[in-house]
């Protein structure tokens, strides 16, 4: 088992938000390419459709990025809201055409 799925088994948060952005678990795990993590946190029942504090998800983290593993893993959980909008309105798909990124 993972480090994730270690501390989610010993009752760890996985909605927890940092103070400062809001950040969740989910959100820094699409954020950094790391889609076992997302994997791992999605099981223990992380929220796909939590928002930091400007109003970024998971998915939106990954499609600013290009991260496609992690955006696959999100997908396939079945659970996201795909039309959720950021602090200014913009989707995923929006930040996705603005970044230009393809895997």
């Amino acid at each position: 088992a993972s480090v994730i799925e270690k501390l989610l088994a010993a009752g760890a948060d996985p909605g927890f938000r940092t103070e400062e952005e809001g950040l969740t678990p989910l959100i820094e795990a699409a954020g950094n390419n790391h889609a076992q993590a997302v994997k791992a946190l999605l099981a223990g029942k992380a929220d796909p459709n939590a928002k930091n504090s400007g109003g970024t998800t998971a998915v939106m983290a990954c499609a600013v990025k290009g991260h496609f593993q992690p955006l696959q893993a999100l997908l396939s959980d079945g659970r996201c809201d795909l039309d959720l909008g950021n602090s200014v309105g913009a989707t995923a798909l929006h930040l996705a055409a603005f970044a230009e990124k393809a895997p």
